[in-house]
């Protein structure tokens, strides 16, 4: 409660009702009223006159003598009052015996002014009486406030006597919740309360006491088969000395909470067991997208259904496929509980199982979802089986293509050299032959030079094309000698310069892979020197420890325009590098060039001896 803030007298102009059966004197104290500032709204000599009145009279305070004309004392006129009205009462008297102050205390008066009164006894009683009253005032209200609250309170509430138990106070609540502690019949406070189930309150508030005055417990109390929660505080109160007045008890219904909190907790587990599929579902989406390797690619798998699962420690998961079979982190051995099968093209070639710890019970461990989940992945693998077997069987024929075009240019290359060069250098020697018997006879024609010019440049043509299509042996010449021998023959045939960097002992394990990359070195060459009018070519071969980057780049014009294909050659390069599981990447440039990069994974990669 806030503190009365308190105004001097003067500020205060009350309205006060006088009765005093004397003329003089009710004349003398009115006289007295009015200089401190106040006003006189009524007059009385008789209890029965303000009796008959006092419900119109409206005043801030009354004034009355106890013996009043007619049968009403001015205790009764202030009893009659008080059933209907708050508003401080002063007495006026020239008794002060026992008997007296007695009667006059019964009213809960405001102040007592003995006869004959002063103006400073009166300013002062008025001023204390009125003082009191506001601080009365407001501590009613407040009690007023605290007891609607308490009873529109969702607690239970009840308060008792420290010695005897006896309950003093207790809210509807309780009541409806417990028992009436008021009813003429009713068991003892902690009896009662322990036959409900909270058995050891008594315990709990014996414990209490100054230093440690309140405890707060929750209980768990079933009652027709209905588990109820309550949370419960037990507050032990003193008073300013010190001693102990009052026990009190407060109780909170919180079972909706409870039941909030479990339905919290099951949907939290049925989000989180929800997340853990979709992760599941997520990562091995990304493992059967971006791995080539079966083996690796289905072991990572299982070992992330068994993360998917609720209970990881007791559940492992194994995958069968061919004559293979992939075990989870955590395998262990027992027979399994769920498999289903792997179908590939509509042949079963392979099963994934489930397998749960002995002494587990399998309803406890397999949820409907988790099973679902072992089919929609089941079902992954299939398809992703099915798509590496295409592209397997893919790149074989890929592969073979490759190979067969590969042995068509050597064909064709020798057919070049061996076949028609050869004609051609045997044409030209016999021009030559008749260019030396013309010479001797007669003049020679200027066709006859214009004809051997055009042999010579047909031969030396079909030689770079030979050369071009016959590359020297991949399996027995290193890949920094096939590359130095193109660029060597670029820069005589085309007069174009060129710079190297690459390790003299590097080399490719598989001819292969030397022969495909090789000729996307020779493509990139080729298309500098047809499309990129470049004065020089440079060449870039770095180890990036699990990668090997190779890059060819001219100082020529970029030969593609931004969202236009990059042509047939682009394409056939980046298609030789998928095929040796490279990666490739063109990267152009107005007016500084063309750049082209292939990563080669550094397993392929050996260095030899110098």
């Amino acid at each position: 409660m806030r503190p009365l803030k308190l105004y001097p007298l003067s500020d205060y102009t009350l309205k006060i009702a006088l009765l005093e059966d004397d003329p003089i004197i009710l004349q003398d104290i009115k006289s007295m009223l009015v200089s401190l500032g106040h006003s006189v709204v009524a007059t009385y000599r008789s209890g029965e006159e303000f009796l008959a009145e006092y419900q119109f009279i409206r005043c801030d305070l009354f004034i009355l003598d106890i013996e009043l004309y007619g049968k009403k004392s001015g205790v009764d006129v202030a009893e009659e009052i008080q059933k209907s009205r708050s508003v401080p009462l002063i007495y006026l008297t020239s008794y002060s015996d026992d008997e007296t102050v007695t009667n006059i205390l019964k009213t809960d008066p405001y102040g007592f002014i003995l006869k004959p009164a002063r103006a400073e006894h009166l300013r002062i009683s008025i001023n204390i009486a009125y003082y009191k009253f506001l601080s009365d005032k407001r501590i009613r209200e407040s009690e007023q406030r605290y007891q609607s609250i308490v009873k529109t309170l969702p607690l239970m509430l009840a308060r008792f006597n420290p010695v005897n138990d006896t309950v003093t106070f207790c809210n509807d609540n309780f009541k409806d919740h417990f028992f009436d502690p008021f009813d003429k019949v009713h068991a003892d406070f902690f009896d009662k309360m322990s036959d409900l189930g909270f058995e050891d309150l008594i315990d709990i508030f014996s414990s209490l006491n100054r230093v440690s005055n309140v405890t707060i417990k929750e209980y768990a109390i079933v009652s027709n088969g209905v588990t109820g929660h309550f949370k419960v505080i037990c507050q032990a109160l003193y008073d300013s000395d010190g001693g102990l007045f009052e026990y009190q008890f407060l109780c909170e219904d919180i079972s909706e909470v409870r039941e909030r909190e479990r339905k919290i907790r099951d949907y939290s587990s049925e989000l989180d067991k929800k997340i853990r599929e979709l992760k599941c579902l997520y990562s091995i989406s990304n493992i059967l997208q971006n791995n080539r390797n079966i083996s690796k690619m289905l072991q990572r798998v299982v070992d992330e259904i068994s993360l998917a699962m609720s209970n990881p420690y007791n559940v492992s998961s194994c995958v069968e496929y061919g004559v293979d079979s992939f075990y989870s982190y955590n395998f262990f051995s027992s027979s399994a509980n769920f498999t289903h099968p792997i179908i590939v093209r509509g042949s079963i070639v392979g099963q994934i199982h489930l397998h749960v710890e002995k002494n587990q019970e399998r309803d406890d461990l397999f949820q409907k979802g988790e099973l679902d989940l072992l089919i929609t992945v089941s079902e992954m693998i299939s398809k992703m089986l099915e798509k590496t077997e295409a592209e397997i069987q893919l790149k074989k024929l890929e592969k073979e293509i490759i190979m067969t075009s590969e042995r068509e240019k050597q064909n064709l290359g020798h057919e070049l050299h061996d076949g028609i060069g050869q004609i051609l250098t045997g044409a030209s020697f016999i021009l030559k032959s008749l260019e030396k018997k013309l010479q001797k006879e007669a003049t020679v024609p200027q066709e006859l030079f214009d004809v051997v010019d055009l042999i010579k440049d047909a031969t030396s043509r079909c030689r770079r094309l030979s050369k071009g299509l016959v590359p020297v042996s991949y399996s027995n010449e290193t890949f920094v000698y096939l590359v130095e021998q193109l660029l060597h023959s670029t820069k005589e045939f085309y007069n174009i310069t060129f710079e190297l960097s690459m390790p003299e002992n590097f080399d490719l394990k598989n001819s292969f892979v030397k022969s495909q990359l090789f000729r996307i070195v020779q493509e990139a060459v080729n298309n500098t020197v047809k499309h990129a009018q470049a004065s020089k070519i440079t060449l870039i071969l770095e180890d990036e420890k699990e990668w090997v980057r190779l890059a060819v780049s001219d100082n020529g014009v970029a030969r593609a325009v931004k969202g236009k294909d990059p042509g047939l050659g682009m394409n056939i390069m980046k298609y030789r590098a998928d095929l040796i599981g490279a990666h490739f990447d063109i990267i152009m440039e107005e007016n500084i060039g063309t750049t082209v990069v292939v990563r080669l994974p550094g397993d392929m990669v050996v260095y030899g001896q110098n």
